[in-house]
């Protein structure tokens, strides 16, 4: 079965973020996560409040996405989190 529209876009954006966020990370030599807690945390809040709208709303429509693309979206963004808040020099 082919994936549906939306879940191609909602891939396709969050590679070209973490694509984007790897190139500030070395452009600017280091990002200070922890003194950023309350975007981080209020950034994931909202991205994972839209992505679980999107899969709501979206359900048996073309540009909707499938639970497997909500699945993948939640454990990488919370991947990216976790490294990037383990490997901040005290």
């Amino acid at each position: 079965m082919p994936r549906k529209r939306g879940s191609n876009f909602l891939t396709g954006g969050t590679a070209l973020a973490l694509l984007t966020l790897g190139i500030v990370i070395f452009a600017s030599g280091a990002v200070d996560i922890r003194s950023n807690r309350v975007i981080v945390n209020g950034g994931a809040c909202v991205l994972f409040g839209l992505v679980l709208l999107w899969w709501t709303f979206g359900e048996g429509r073309d540009w909707g996405i499938g639970f497997e693309t909500v699945t993948m979206t939640v454990a990488v963004v919370t991947a990216v989190i976790a490294i990037l808040a383990l490997n901040v020099a005290p």
